[in-house]
């Protein structure tokens, strides 16, 4: 799962943007935060935009990162979408949805030939597992 230059890095619920910031500036990706609180998305974007007038990040880094509000366990008969192109990396944080939300979230991924990392903490361990996402029942029992 490497990131470079034409990657295009999705974070649902993507609250205040740091996870986007972080990986574009690291990688040079192209970085999107998906997020359904418009609050959180003005924060993130006058966060960036001060970053790049005080010159702590490059002018080229606010070119990578967009921030969209958007609720992705809506529209289940489509696949997620960024303008239109399916993102290479999609990262959540799957302790701020609900049931219902993370099943609604993973019938649009089943949309695709995605592979998913879930990444989840289980009794105070950090587990990981790369499959394939044809289920969302599936989804539900791996987190």
């Amino acid at each position: 799962m490497s990131f470079n230059s034409n990657s295009h890095f999705l974070d649902i619920g993507s609250g205040l943007g740091k996870s986007v910031l972080h990986l574009v500036m690291a990688t040079g990706c192209q970085g999107t935060g998906m997020e359904v609180v418009t609050h959180r998305i003005n924060q993130a974007t006058e966060f960036l935009y001060r970053l790049v007038k005080r010159r702590k990040v490059p002018d080229w880094v606010a070119e990578r990162v967009q921030y969209v509000k958007a609720n992705a366990a809506e529209h289940v008969t489509n696949p997620i979408t960024i303008d239109g192109k399916h993102p290479s990396h999609i990262f959540m944080f799957s302790r701020v949805f609900s049931k219902g939300d993370l099943t609604a979230i993973a019938k649009r991924l089943d949309l695709t030939d995605y592979k998913v990392l879930v990444c989840c903490v289980d009794h105070g361990q950090m587990k990981t597992d790369v499959f394939p996402l044809k289920s969302g029942v599936e989804l539900e029992q791996r987190i």
